[in-house]
């Protein structure tokens, strides 16, 4: 799956996405969502497991931490995930050999891999 979405970069196929910064170590990345509900911070966090796959956490930043369970219904979900996908290729960029495990954490967002 990750050679798809950086093709689809590399050739330009994800276009609209979100400006977003390396906020630590090319783990940590954070983007604003623009939409009905105003300007939301959004991260996206990389963290090594056990197992020696990183795990990639999203959401909300909320009073100081990463909310992967809220939905924010701010009319910009294609934007967000295309700014995501961008994002995990940055990832690989500077982790090529990395392998990433993404847990939906309901049934909704299970539906969007």
């Amino acid at each position: 799956m990750d050679w798809v979405i950086n093709l689809a970069i590399r050739n330009n196929m994800i276009t609209d996405a979100y400006d977003y910064e390396n906020a630590q170590n090319k783990t940590l990345f954070a983007f604003e969502s623009e939409g009905t509900q105003g300007t939301v911070l959004k991260l996206v966090h990389f963290t090594l497991m056990n197992n020696g796959k990183w795990n990639l956490a999203f959401g909300d930043w909320i009073n100081g931490e990463l909310n992967d369970n809220i939905i924010t219904n701010n009319q910009d979900a294609i934007k967000v995930i295309r700014t995501v996908a961008k994002i995990t290729t940055t990832f690989f960029e500077y982790n090529p050999k990395s392998k990433v495990d993404i847990r939906p954490v309901d049934e909704k967002r299970k539906r969007l891999l």
